[in-house]
This record gives structure tokens, sequence and C-alpha cells, in this order.
């Protein structure tokens, strides 16, 4: 026990007593013997900000400054925390009544995992009274709730009780001890099991942390997905070190090792996890017992992460660990693999809208990384802590992670992408076991699940958006996956992992699946089929339009929306769908994020039911496409059926060039030059021609109209293009022999040229052209659609008016021309005279 006797208290007093802060360092020395006798070390070892703050109050508080200096010294000196990461008299804000009227609201210590000291860190909280005075357990656990720190530490030198911290209105769990600090320096021996590491709780240290790993590990010139890889595996270690290793930590990196010592004891500890750790079918390829990166490499990922615990109970370091490695995920898995990243303001959306319980048993069937099960995880967490904060949190957690292996599954074919899914099920808090090895549209089949019995009350998944599924054992168990004539026949991979999802439903089982656009519209047989059986088992719930750039960040080219469905054995004949349209979801092309965020209003909406659709107006079109019901395209419909007596069919205007190249001919004369046009060699605006100059055997495979030199109206077909306002233009003898690609239709006029093109650029027929558009990944403008665009004439049962008509603008026409010649004259002028500038 401490206390300060009446001696020291006069000596204290008549060396600080009136004395500025110089004079109390040169006081220091004389005064060294007696903190001393408290604490047998070098008292200047607690850094002079401490010290100083300590002596200041010493005067009035000598019964308790003596145990805060005690407190300080045995972190310093025998938990190893820095001085830099403790500070004193912290603010705790308002904290309740208790507080308020005892008129205190700081914290006496506060040990922080950062040398910044800054809001958020506190990982120990500390509450110190004189030796014998009120215990003051109960306010260490509330000064811990305010600085949201996972342990609090009341002492009177006697007394040393350590909690972790809960929420209210328990008091705490008491712990063996506060964890001890290593950080990153050598150890001069290994660190016993009987001392604690602390969690990290900051998620945005851990990110800096991993980055700085995964950037020593892919320096090595290894692949970001490899080296995403080796450091999951560092990870496993890292977890079965702390969890399966006796008697000390063995993830560490002792004074004086070298670098290949680093290596050899951590590729030992790798092997050994492997054979005997619970986590072992994390890593089940042949040479995952191995790491392929070098020792340096390895010994900076452990000099990294040896101070810090994984496996800690406290659900604020779980969280801050669990997003951080997403982070990562999201980070590595772009490019060719972003088909497994649905960006997670996307997945918190739907499960917001979905709402699991913890009574849902709940699927991924193409889980990728896992997101939709970790988000849904999260949920049903915080909704069980807050419904029965009375337990203890290590109770709380308990249920959760039981909660979680009887009634979340996610599968995956690819082995990576399951030990990715299993890790991240790991980082927020285990249940890792629930995801399987096994192809989604196979789960009936697979030894884990029930069979054809095998159903669940909620799906939550974003099937695979590209490719084809032609493999005949899946095919000829689905409806979708045979023709009229019922042959098997291959189909797109999305369509079947929807049947598959109904399959799995049970009756009133919800779903929410991220689609491609093709999917809501597409007029094939297959696409049609599809969207049959979700009328016919099914109810839709919602149906909720994604902006173009909502995948753009991870570099996923395809247009997606998002479908809702309640399975139902008999649909009602007529219902209401809740449809809506996202301009924003919360970041940016980058993938970074932004304040615009259109989904909590269209969450607002559902709840309160508005914005409903009729799903037989839905039937009736054949289109579950958001898109289309929005307003915008709704008023297009409305504008174009007005104008439908004075219209006519652009294909009675115009008919399709199809004089196409001979691709065997250029293969015979692959050396020939020829001239080649394509997009970008056409002024968006002006309409000018740049073709360039191509060798036969060089033509890309978009190369696909031969132009003879006759008038034509270029019509680009794309999408962006359209929405561009890229112009419509007429060529002519210019064209003679050039090759086109086949990013535009060229139509032939059936009537007047000039006409086809003034109309085509008006803002009404260019608003049909766009709406026209189909297709997922790349949106274009099929020949098939152009009989559904209509165009105004000025007489459409007499196409010859539109001669008459043009006749009465020759006028305007000639003095528009003149109009554009002087303008470009006086833009040259313009031109010249500023380069005369840069030439002077």
């Amino acid at each position: 026990m401490i206390r300060i006797s009446s001696e020291h208290k006069q000596e204290i007093h008549s060396l600080l007593a009136n004395r500025s802060g110089e004079e109390i360092d040169k006081s220091l020395k004389a005064m060294t013997p007696i903190l001393q006798s408290y604490y047998p070390a070098d008292p200047t070892k607690i850094g002079k900000r401490l010290l100083n703050s300590l002596l200041s109050s010493w005067l009035s508080k000598p019964e308790e400054s003596v145990v805060h200096y005690w407190t300080i010294c045995r972190l310093v000196h025998e938990y190893g925390y820095p001085h830099e990461h403790i500070d004193l008299e912290v603010s705790c804000g308002a904290l309740g009544r208790q507080a308020i009227s005892s008129g205190s609201t700081r914290a006496d210590i506060v040990v922080y995992l950062h040398p910044n000291r800054t809001a958020g860190t506190a990982l120990i909280t500390i509450e110190c009274r004189e030796h014998g005075g009120v215990n003051g357990e109960k306010q260490a656990a509330s000064y811990s709730r305010a600085l949201q720190s996972p342990f609090h530490l009341f002492t009177d030198s006697e007394v040393w009780s350590v909690f972790e911290t809960q929420p209210h209105p328990v008091d705490g769990l008491s712990v063996g001890d506060i964890p001890h600090w290593v950080g990153s320096r050598p150890l001069e021996q290994r660190l016993s099991k009987s001392h604690a590491l602390p969690p990290i709780t900051d998620e945005e240290h851990l990110r800096r942390l991993i980055k700085v790993c995964h950037n020593r590990i892919h320096g090595e010139g290894v692949d970001p997905a490899k080296a995403f890889d080796e450091l999951v595996k560092l990870f496993f270690v890292k977890l079965y070190d702390e969890q399966e290793v006796p008697h000390v930590y063995r993830f560490s990196v002792l004074a004086g090792e070298t670098d290949a010592e680093v290596g050899e004891n951590i590729r030992a500890l790798l092997k050994e996890a492997k054979k005997q750790s619970r986590y072992r079918e994390l890593f089940t390829e042949a040479g995952d017992d191995e790491f392929g990166i070098e020792n340096k490499s390895i010994r900076t990922v452990v000099e990294t992460f040896q101070g810090f615990s994984f496996t800690g109970s406290s659900h604020i370091g779980v969280d801050a660990k669990g997003t951080a490695y997403e982070n990562m995920v999201g980070a590595t898995f772009r490019g060719e693999m972003g088909q497994y990243f649905t960006p997670r303001k996307i997945v918190e959306f739907m499960i917001n809208l979905l709402e699991p319980t913890r009574d849902d048993t709940i699927l991924d069937p193409s889980c990728g990384s896992g997101g939709f099960l970790i988000y849904a995880m999260r949920v049903i967490a915080a909704q069980m802590r807050q419904d029965q904060q009375n337990l203890p949190e290590h109770q709380i957690e308990r249920l959760i992670r039981e909660t979680i292996i009887q009634n979340i599954r996610g599968t995956d074919l690819g082995p990576r992408m399951v030990r990715t899914a299993r890790m991240n099920m790991i980082m927020h808090g285990d249940g890792w076991a629930c995801i399987q090895r096994c192809h989604g549209l196979d789960i009936q089949n697979h030894p884990s699940f029930n069979g054809d019995n095998t159903k669940f009350s909620l799906i939550l998944s974003n099937p695979p958006f590209a490719g084809s599924e032609s493999e005949d054992y899946f095919l000829e168990r689905f409806t979708i996956g045979k023709n009229e004539k019922g042959e098997v026949r291959s189909v797109h991979r999305a369509i079947i992992f929807v049947e598959q999802i109904i399959r799995l439903l049970e009756e009133g089982g919800r779903a929410g699946i991220v689609l491609p656009r093709s999917i809501f519209e597409n007029e094939s047989y297959s696409f049609k089929k599809i969207r049959n059986i979700i009328f016919e088992q099914c109810e839709i719930l919602a149906l909720v339009g994604l902006p173009r750039t909502a995948f753009h960040h991870t570099d996923c080219g395809i247009l997606g929306d998002l479908l809702f469905i309640k399975k139902v054995s008999k649909p009602r004949e007529d219902y209401s769908v809740f449809v809506s349209w996202a301009k924003q979801v919360g970041y940016n092309t980058l993938g970074h994020n932004i304040d615009e965020n259109d989904f909590p209003a269209i969450l607002e909406d559902f709840r309160d039911g508005s914005k409903q659709i009729s799903i037989t107006a839905m039937k009736a079109n054949h289109n579950i496409n958001p898109w289309f019901y929005h307003p915008e395209a709704a008023g297009l419909r409305e504008s174009v059926e007005s104008y439908n007596t004075r219209s006519v069919p652009l294909t009675e205007l115009a008919s399709v060039y199809k004089n196409k190249i001979s691709k065997k001919a250029l293969k015979q004369t692959p050396e020939r030059r020829m001239m080649y046009l394509q997009v970008r060699d056409v002024h968006p605006t002006t309409g000018e021609l740049s073709p360039k100059e191509i060798k036969a055997g060089e033509l890309p495979s978009r190369a696909t109209y031969e132009l003879t030199g006759e008038e034509l109206v270029m019509l680009p077909n794309a999408r962006n293009s359209l929405e561009s306002t890229r112009t419509i233009i007429k060529v002519g003898k210019e064209t003679q022999g050039v090759i086109m690609n086949n990013r535009y239709t060229p139509l032939i006029p059936l009537v007047n040229a000039d006409y086809l093109v003034m109309i085509l650029n008006t803002p009404f027929v260019r608003n049909q052209l766009i709406a026209s558009c189909r297709g997922a990944g790349s949106p274009d403008l099929r020949e098939n659609k152009l009989d559904e665009i209509m165009i105004p004439v000025p007489d459409s049962t007499d196409l010859s008016s539109i001669d008459v008509f043009m006749e009465s603008m020759t006028d305007k026409l000639v003095q528009k021309k003149q109009l554009e010649v002087e303008i470009s004259k006086v833009s040259e002028a313009i031109g010249n005279q500023l380069q005369s500038l840069l030439d002077s």
C-alpha cells in the first residue's frame, strides 16, 4: 500500500511551494530519493510532461498524487507503456446525474493506443483514490464508457481491480489484469501468456498498419492478390499463436534475431497451425503450409502486430479489426476480381431494407468476400446487445457466436474467396465455419446442407454478372436451363442463380439480389422465362435502380440494379411494388465516401409505403427494370404517345446499311493499307471525320462496315455516346473506301437526309434512342429497336410533306451555314491571336 508520510509532505512542500516551473525542474533531483521510495525507478522515465502535471497537483492533493505517481510508474515500468501514450485528467464530458453531481467529469489517468492520444483511441481508463478511500469502480466504469475504452481500472495502491468495460447498466466484467504493451520493439524474451495484449480499437490505425505490411510484401514483386494471401496466412499464424500456443507468445521478434531466424520461427508456426489449429481448413490447397515471401517481409508483419491481440472479446476491437480487413479485401479484389466485391453502401442498404433478425436463417450462395453475411451478422449482433443489456459482454458474445454458427451460411466455389470470407468472419468475431467451398448451384448436394429440404428465410446475393453456365449437370436441374423445346442449353449465369435462390427460399422467405440490368428487361426467351418464374413464385417487394457509377470503382463495367422478393406459393393477382432510384450511393467514381447518398431517403420511402407501382403494369410490360418506371421515362412514353398521329417509325424513313467487310478477304491481303474510322475519329459536335490509316491485318474486331461513298446518316449506337449528345451526322463521297466500326449504325435515308439528321438530333428523338438502349455492360441501341423510335413528320400520311417542309427551311439553312462559316473564321482569328502571345 502507498501512503505519503508527514515528513515527505513537509519536504515536498518546501521544495515545491512558491516555485516556478523551471525551479520545479531544478528541484527534481532533490525529490528523486523521495519519489523512489514510492516506486524504485528513475522518475524521469515517466516523462517531463507527466512529471510536471503530477508535481503541480502534489501540494493540493498529496495523498492522491502519490497513488497517481505509483500507478503511472507501474504502467511504464511493469506494463511497458510509453509515457507518450498516457494522459492525466482527461475530460469525459457529461456522464449522467451521478457523475455531474459529484462535480468530477475527468478521468484520473487514461492509457491510449497511440502517442497522439486522440479521442476514440483510449485503451484503459483509470480511477485512483488515496489508500483506504471510497471505492471508485463504478466511477471508472462510467468514465470508460464515455471514453469508449475496452478496459477500466480502479486502484488505491492496495486494490488493483481491472474490468472489461460493458454496456450500461453492467458496470464491468472482472478480468485478471490490464494488457501489457509490447509494441514493435524486439523483446528480450518471449512474453508470457500470463500477460494480456491490447486489442486494436482504432480502425484507421489498423488500416495504416495493414497497408504498410501489404505494401512491403507487394514491394517484393508479388502481385496484390498473392500479397493478400500471404498477409492472411500471417494473420492465421497470429490467431493460432494467441489461441492455441501454450505458455508464451511465439509470434514475436527477439532482440538480436536475424531475419532468417524470425522467418524460421514463423514458418514453423505456420506448419504447426496447418496441422493443429481449429482454423486449419482455412488453408486446404497444396503449398498452403509455406510462405512465398522473403523473411524480411515476415519480420515486418510480425513486428507490426506482435503487440496487439487479434482475439480480444471486446466488440469495439472486433469491429475495428473486421472493418479494416474488409477494406483490405476491397482494395485487393478489384480489376479482374472486382466481381467479388459488392460496395458496402449497397450491402448495408439491402440488409437494412430486409431487416434480418436473430431468428432468420441466412444464406449467400455466391458470398465472395462475405460482405452480406458480415453486415447481417453485425446488425443481428447489435440487436442482441441492445435487447440483452443485462448480460455481461462475454455472455452476449457467446450468444451472438452461437446464433451466427447456427443461422448464417455462405458458399463460394473459389478457394481464395472461401479463405477470404472465412478470415473475414473470424476478424468480425468468428463464425468462420459457416462458409463452405461449394458451387452455389449445387448447395442441395453438399454434405453440410440438408438436401432438397435446404431452405432459408433470408438470402442476400450478388451472383456472377458475367459469363454463361454451360454445364449440363446444372442446366438439366433448372427450368431456366432449357429452351422452348425442353432442350438443355447454356444460359446467362446470373439467371440460373435467380432460380436457385427462389428454390432455396422457404415460404415467406425474402431475398435481396444485385442483378445485371439485362435480367430486368431483356426480351429474349431465357430472360423472359426468369421473370415469369419470379411473377409465378414470388411477390416483388421492391425494385431499386442504381446509377451507372455504382460499381465504377470496382472496375465492373456492368450496369446493375436491386431486386427484393418474397417467396409466395400463390402470389396475389395484383399488388403494389415499391420502386425507387438512387442517383448517388455514398461514394464517388473513385470509391471515396461522399455525403450524397440517396439510400437513407429510399429506405424511409419504402417503410412509409410510398412510390408504389402495380405488378399488373409490370407484367403487361414484361419489364421490371426500375428505370423503365422512372417519371422521366414514363413522361417520355406519354409524350411519344401524344405524337403518335403525327409520327412514323424510324424504319419508314431509313433502312440499315448492310455492306459489311469480308473478314476472309482481309486475311488474304493483311498488308493492304486502308482508312479506318471509329467514334473517336469523329468530332463530337461538328461531325468532322479524321479516319486513320491502318493495315488490313491490324483492323480490330469491331471493324464492320465498308463505306462506298453513298449518302448515309451515321447514328451512334452506344448509350454513353447518345447521352453525351454526340451529334448524328450525314456523310457521303468523302467516305469512299473507308472501313467503319460497329459503334455507329449507318442508315440509308429514304427521305431527305438533312431532315433526318435534324430530327434525330432533337432531344425528343434522342431521349427515345437512349431509352431504347439495352444491355448491362455497355448498353447500346440494337437494330431491332429502330422500329420503336417514333419520328415526327409534317404529315404522317404523306412523307413527301418532308420535302415541302425542307423547302420552307431553305433560307434558314443557308443562313445557318453562313453563320457557321463566320463563327469558324472568328474562332480561327482568336486562336491565331492567342498563339501570337505564346510565340512572342
